[in-house]
């Protein structure tokens, strides 16, 4: 008599997820959506056990308080990390499409692609190169603050025809890349970038590069 797969201790085959299907299963975008989804299922069995020991302490059960309390303690640190792996796995969306894969079927890619070609997005970050430039000129025979900027001034001095060249381009109603925008983003927000650099020559190709991406990608802009 043949055994069902249970009995005989073999695992009945999982779907292949959809993200695996595209990115195969050691992508980092896979890795950390699988890390969030078992996350998720921890969350929801300790959340169940905090309802039911909340539910038995009030019902004088000994020991239910303790429990509960316990239970209470791992759900903020288990809901803590659940916050830094979907950062972690909006950082690799970008990522993807930086990489031109922005029409990739993904929900949280096309939410970020989404968010990118956002009005509000836009000129947001074309108000920070207005700002970047403005205070520049106003630290022009400045050495250092109080801590000193953290950006070197003569590098956005000399670029500065540059950086309101692509803040204009933003607040255009015509349609741009969303990887033009992405790496525009990481170009303000990350510490390394050419933009906190020394090194003009640098920040000049890299904002070549913008807008050549806020250009050359908008065919598959919406």
């Amino acid at each position: 008599m043949r055994l069902p797969s249970v009995v005989l201790g073999r695992a009945r085959p999982t779907p292949c997820r959809p993200d695996a299907s595209l990115l195969g299963r050691d992508h980092p975008y896979v890795r950390t959506s699988e890390s969030l989804d078992s996350l998720a299922r921890q969350w929801l069995a300790v959340a169940m056990l905090l309802a039911g020991s909340a539910a038995a302490d009030a019902g004088g059960v000994a020991g239910a308080g303790t429990l509960a309390v316990s239970a209470g303690v791992v759900l903020l640190a288990l809901t803590a990390v659940a916050g830094a792996l979907r950062q972690r796995r909006r950082e690799r969306s970008i990522d993807l499409i930086l990489d031109g894969r922005e029409g990739l079927p993904l929900a949280t890619v096309q939410r970020e692609r989404q968010r990118l070609l956002d009005r509000r997005t836009r000129e947001r970050l074309s108000a920070a190169l207005e700002d970047l430039v403005r205070a520049a000129r106003r630290r022009r025979n400045i050495e250092a603050l109080a801590g000193g900027p953290i950006f070197h001034v003569p590098v956005v001095l000399a670029l500065a025809h540059d950086l309101r060249g692509v803040a204009a381009l933003l607040r255009t109603d015509a349609p741009v890349g969303a990887r033009g925008v992405a790496l525009l983003e990481h170009l303000l927000t990350r510490g390394d970038s050419p933009l906190y650099g020394r090194h003009a020559g640098a920040l000049r190709e890299e904002l070549r590069r913008v807008r050549y991406l806020l250009g050359a990608d908008r065919a598959n802009a919406s």
